[in-house]
């Protein structure tokens, strides 16, 4: 016999599934959307970036995260696309399916003028940033940490469902 808990667990699971398949999700969307994980970001509905991260992100950010462990909660990390001459210092980077890297930039890195990489895993949900020797310049190798940080949110431009072959 269940427990109420998990009855309303249970209910809320059949209740979301029902609401995507309404809505037309596919298995892959309704598993990305339990993670927190969509393709609907648009920069004009209502997310305040500030002119110095649009300017970091060369006014044009393609996507909002936040992480858990995170200390500042006043702002958003805003995502950005990499620029040709950043692929070229990224193909040392593996990544595996579902992965993709972006710039990021929050109030906080946008003070200072940086915009690291940092690489999501958008499948799980997941984070990486840059090792200590990666982020100080030590190394001309680019490198991830292995150790992820599990995303609050993450909201993509709609362009990323194919580029990841998420349909």
């Amino acid at each position: 016999m269940k427990n109420f808990k998990s009855y309303l667990k249970e209910a809320k699971r059949q209740t979301d599934t029902e609401a995507a398949q309404e809505e037309g999700f596919t298995d892959a969307q309704e598993s990305l959307a339990q993670k927190n994980v969509f393709f609907d970001f648009d920069i004009r509905q209502g997310f305040n970036v500030s002119g110095r991260v649009k300017n970091l992100l060369e006014n044009n950010p393609v996507g909002v995260m936040d992480w858990k462990e995170r200390a500042s909660r006043s702002d958003y990390a805003y995502l950005g696309e990499i620029s040709s001459f950043d692929e070229s210092s990224l193909s040392g980077v593996r990544l595996k399916k579902g992965e993709i890297v972006f710039r990021y930039s929050t109030e906080t890195t946008a003070v200072t003028g940086m915009v690291p990489f940092i690489k999501i895993n958008v499948l799980k949900g997941l984070a990486y940033f840059l090792t200590q020797e990666s982020s100080s310049g030590d190394t001309d190798e680019i490198r991830f940490e292995s150790r992820s940080v599990k995303l609050s949110f993450l909201r993509l431009d709609p362009k990323y469902m194919k580029k990841l072959n998420i349909i």
